[in-house]
């Protein structure tokens, strides 16, 4: 957590990760409560974790002899794009 409090988006999405189940299925309110967080933010990162894990590739392409990375996306479609 953070000095004040709160978690920061890489923490909260680990509790995410942590907190819903291999097998059955938790509501959006249960995993609230089981994050000590609001409906609101618990169902904001199921639907961010679901739309990037259903878009296109992200590659680093990193630059030989440099500390530079330039990112491209492989070939893929969008999250609107998916059906489900």
């Amino acid at each position: 957590m953070t000095r004040e409090g709160r978690r920061n988006a890489l923490e909260l999405m680990e509790e995410v990760f942590k907190t819903l189940p291999i097998e059955g299925t938790v509501s959006v309110t249960q995993l609230a409560e089981r994050l000590d967080s609001t409906w609101e933010v618990a169902d904001k990162y199921l639907t961010m974790i679901w739309r990037i894990q259903h878009g296109p590739r992200v590659i680093p392409i990193r630059q030989e002899g440099t500390r530079n990375v330039n990112w491209r996306k492989d070939y893929g479609p969008l999250p609107n794009e998916v059906k489900t």
